[in-house]
């Protein structure tokens, strides 16, 4: 039968601690990712399908003047967005 040396119960200590400290690191980021995943439902935006009637709207330039959309009755809508970082 094998006896527990000091050397040997320390090391099993040591590594009892490890694991029960990534234990917790795991439960908190699980917690966490379950937190971001319900913020981002929360958060999602509109979204608009195909033949959805879009309401005139306003935005800036890149120039930063204001700029209404307004939709004539007689042309066909479309609104091509580019977005550009800055």
């Amino acid at each position: 039968m094998k006896e527990f040396t000091p050397a040997r119960r320390s090391r099993t200590w040591v590594i009892g601690t490890l694991l029960l400290l990534l234990l917790t690191g795991d439960v908190l980021l699980i917690k966490q990712n379950l937190r971001l995943r319900a913020d981002l439902e929360r958060f999602r935006p509109d979204t608009i399908s195909k033949g959805q009637v879009v309401p005139q709207f306003s935005s800036r330039t890149l120039q930063g003047d204001d700029f209404k959309m307004i939709f004539a009755a007689d042309q066909p809508a479309r609104v091509l967005l580019f977005f550009s970082p800055g």
